[in-house]
């Protein structure tokens, strides 16, 4: 716990002497947007100024993007957005959160578009992301996936669902909680 802390407190002195320092836009820019900066720092560099990425802007925005896409997250409130189809789905996450669209969460967030997951490392045009469509933005989970309604309807119940199956030697195993004729 201590080494967290120390670790937290040596990122905000580090955030503090970034802004304290007189930079100009380009180098407010170089730290949102470049790769090797931690992505808690680029969220802290990117809230305390008040940078917003030209390629990720509302539509109150005047400028012009590429295309624009319909956003949806966890509580069914939906944004429109206009963006550049260079970004990328991780880049879009951190502009949301920084809209404060979506909370930070220690799992992470994907992207859907139409059940399908959107990689995070690819650009929007690379995946074909079109116009007008509709992104659902969903909240990792710790188990290595992500939920959605097929796991949880699934016809081929395992033997923790107390279904039967079989163990790691093949053999059958009974359903949990029912005895069978023998008295076994």
């Amino acid at each position: 716990m201590n080494e967290l802390r120390t670790y937290l407190l040596k990122y905000v002195q580090d955030l503090n002497d970034i802004l304290s320092r007189s930079v100009d836009d380009n180098t407010i820019v170089d730290l949102a947007e470049e790769k090797w900066v931690p992505e808690d720092i680029r969220l802290l560099v990117i809230k305390a100024t008040g940078f917003r990425s030209q390629r990720f802007r509302t539509l109150s925005d005047s400028k012009i993007a590429e295309i624009s896409v319909n956003l949806v997250n966890t509580d069914n409130k939906m944004i429109t957005v206009n963006l550049d189809n260079t970004i990328t789905a991780q880049e879009v996450i951190i502009e949301l959160i920084v809209a404060e669209f979506i909370i930070p969460n220690l799992n992470g967030y994907q992207l859907f578009l139409k059940a399908s997951c959107l990689p995070d490392n690819q650009s929007f045009g690379e995946i074909g992301v079109r116009n007008g469509d509709t992104i659902k933005v969903v909240p990792g989970t710790t188990g290595g996936g992500y939920l959605d309604s097929s796991t949880l309807l699934s016809p081929f119940a395992g033997p923790s669902l107390g279904t039967g199956g079989s163990d790691t030697n093949g053999e059958q195993n009974k359903p949990v909680g029912k005895a069978d004729k023998t008295g076994e």
